[in-house]
C-alpha cells in the first residue's frame, strides 16, 4: 500500500478551508465540498490520487504546505467529533447535560481550541513555507 499521507492532509485542508469560508455564505457549496472530500478519501483508500490534488501539489507548492497544515485540525475535529459521538452512544446516561444559557464555558473552550489549533497550524505552515529553506541554506 502506497503511503498517501501528504495527499490526505491536502484533501483535509482543502475541505476545511472551503467548508469554513464558502459554507458561511452558501450551504450548497459546503455540502459539495464535503462530498468531494469524502470521494477523494475513498479514492485515496484505493491508492488513487485525484487529479485536482496532483495539480494543486505540482503547481502551488506553498499553498499545498498551508493546506496540509490546515488538514491536521480538520481531521482532529472529525476524529474528536466521532469519538464524542461514540462515547455518547455507548454511555448515554453520562452525557446528560442541563444546559444553562448563562454558562458558555463549553463554547468558549471550543473557540479557544479552534484559535490555538488553527493559529499553530498557520504559524507552522508559514515557517515551513518561507523560513525553513532559508535556515537550511545558511547552515
Amino acid at each position: 500500500m502506497k503511503i498517501i499521507f501528504k495527499e490526505a492532509l491536502t484533501v483535509g485542508g482543502l475541505y476545511g478551508v472551503t467548508s469554513l469560508s464558502l459554507g458561511l455564505f452558501i450551504e450548497f457549496l459546503s455540502s459539495l465540498s464535503f462530498y468531494l472530500f469524502f470521494l477523494a478519501l475513498i479514492m485515496l483508500c484505493f491508492n488513487r490520487i485525484p487529479k485536482f490534488i496532483e495539480a494543486i501539489q505540482n503547481n502551488y507548492p506553498k499553498i499545498t504546505i498551508y493546506l496540509q497544515y490546515f488538514g491536521i485540525p480538520t481531521y482532529l475535529v472529525i476524529f474528536l467529533t466521532l469519538g464524542l459521538l461514540l462515547f455518547v452512544l455507548l454511555f448515554p446516561y453520562w452525557s446528560e447535560v442541563n444546559w444553562n444559557p448563562e454558562e458558555t464555558k463549553l463554547a468558549t473552550i471550543g473557540l479557544v481550541f479552534n484559535l490555538v489549533i488553527y493559529g499553530s497550524a498557520l504559524g507552522t505552515a508559514t515557517y515551513k513555507a518561507f523560513f525553513a529553506e532559508k535556515n537550511k541554506r545558511s547552515s
